[in-house]
């Protein structure tokens, strides 16, 4: 049992030894911090609910929400594209704070696709949605 134990071991070092993400990821693993990230959301409306392809037969609504679990003040880049119409802007998000943005859109004549992005941080939300000619 020791020789095979002394062999994991021995692996586990080779490949923090070699590969940077195996370190870090031990690191993380050892140190207990709490992990920092993005997340991307369609928002969601006081009754609890997702409207996603929200307006009326003309306008198209997008609320989405950007969680910053991030140590420090971040701001994001967006873009929102509602088949041919697109929409950029930036939201700033305090730490361990959520921010909601709306826009509103021309509503596609045809059935689309709704992407919200984050570039920076490589966050993307997707939906599908009627157009104005149903």
């Amino acid at each position: 049992m020791l020789p095979l134990t002394a062999l994991a071991v021995g692996l586990v070092a080779l490949l923090a030894a070699l590969f940077p993400g195996v370190r870090d990821q031990m690191a993380l693993s050892a140190s207990h911090q709490p992990q920092e990230y993005v997340a991307l959301s369609f928002a969601r409306s006081s009754d609890g609910t997702v409207p996603v392809c929200g307006g009326s037969r003309t306008e198209l609504t997008v609320s989405f929400t950007v969680d910053n679990a991030m140590s420090d003040v971040r701001t994001f880049d967006y873009v929102v594209t509602a088949g041919d119409v697109r929409r950029t802007g930036t939201v700033a998000v305090d730490p361990g704070e959520t921010a909601d943005v709306t826009q509103v859109l021309a509503r596609p004549a045809r059935d689309f696709d709704l992407a919200v992005r984050l570039p920076g941080a490589d966050r993307e939300v997707l939906a599908h949605c009627r157009g104005a000619r149903r």
